[in-house]
């Protein structure tokens, strides 16, 4: 079944698994910062997007960062109000979840 953001309007763009390193888009890299924390630094047109992952024993925290290339003024980014790619200023997460699956961290 499909999972849907923005108040189930849209569908959810981009749902995936992926290992260290490289990955099959060679815009996107990850690696272990320490022990608890991985990163996935994305080059995008404009910005260089940064997703910092911190997992605890039973929490984790996900922090964003998006800084534009030099020369670029403007973000481009999927709107879920809109529904469409908007251009803006400044770029913020909104909304983000961070969940521990337990079973796996003993698998």
């Amino acid at each position: 079944m499909p999972r849907y953001e923005g108040g189930g309007r849209h569908r959810l763009a981009n749902e995936r698994e992926a290992g260290l390193g490289s990955s099959a888009d060679a815009r996107i890299q990850y690696r272990v910062v320490d022990p608890n924390t991985i990163q996935s630094i994305q080059d995008n047109k404009a910005p260089i997007a940064t997703f910092t992952i911190k997992v605890g024993s039973s929490s984790c925290s996900l922090e964003y960062q998006a800084k534009l290339k030099p020369g670029k003024t403007e973000y481009v980014s999927f709107s879920q109000l809109a529904g469409k790619m908007e251009r803006c200023k400044s770029f913020t997460l909104a909304h983000h979840t961070c969940t521990i699956n337990q079973a796996a961290r003993r698998g």
